[in-house]
């Protein structure tokens, strides 16, 4: 019971957070994607598919811990963290810039309420019912279908990936130093492949609220 409990309240605590923030969402214009946007995107669509795989040949509860992967780690436990600064700081980060942070949280957690609906239907349908229905229109999001995503680029999930290291090994070293992970850092050291150096230039304005560091350097 406690663990489901906290599931519940994961989900509803993370959907207040992301709906706090999509209250002007606007959807006149596709806005340019920053790439840990982008990575979002298709880290849920290569859920969605591997999900869909599973269903097909009735593991359901391998379909349910790769739901799981995707909401707890992907979701609330990088992507919130990192997109947060810029949702509640446009000013810093840019207008244009919150608004690819909020196609992508739309995206992602209406998405990840979908899959989820199957499991937990009531709670999914409250939270559908109180923001997603004023713009997805269907009267229940039991009435919705899934995305059918053709195509995935392997290179965004890498470089996601190497990004979820990165927070991870920050976290760690705060951690095992005794400091809040509010602390100061002079620098946040990345290994990556100089292909990937691009997007993470264009995502440092995040890792470094996020971190809460001076400076970035990157190790190939």
């Amino acid at each position: 019971l406690s663990i489901a409990k906290r599931f519940i309240t994961k989900l509803w605590n993370a959907s207040k957070f992301a709906i706090s923030h999509l209250q002007d969402i606007d959807f006149s214009e596709t806005p340019e994607l920053l790439p840990i946007d982008r990575w979002m995107i298709d880290r849920t669509n290569q859920a969605i598919m591997k999900v869909t795989a599973f269903l097909n040949e009735y593991e359901i509860g391998s379909a349910r811990h790769e739901i799981d992967e995707l909401f707890w780690k992907d979701f609330c436990d990088n992507y919130i963290e990192i997109v947060k600064s810029r949702l509640y700081e446009p000013e810093i980060h840019g207008y244009a810039e919150r608004r690819s942070g909020q196609y992508a949280l739309y995206y992602t957690l209406l998405n990840i309420l979908k899959l989820y609906a199957i499991y937990v239907p009531h709670i999914t349908e409250y939270i559908y019912q109180e923001f997603f229905k004023q713009h997805e229109k269907a009267l229940s999001i039991h009435l919705l279908q899934w995305e059918k995503p053709k195509d995935i680029d392997q290179e965004l999930i890498r470089f996601g990936e190497i990004l979820k290291n990165a927070i991870s090994d920050m976290r760690k070293y705060k951690s095992e130093n005794n400091l809040s992970m509010r602390t100061e850092m002079d620098v946040l050291e990345i290994r990556c492949e100089p292909k990937f150096e691009k997007w993470f230039r264009h995502t440092e304005k995040d890792l470094k609220a996020c971190a809460n560091a001076k400076e970035i350097k990157y190790k190939s």
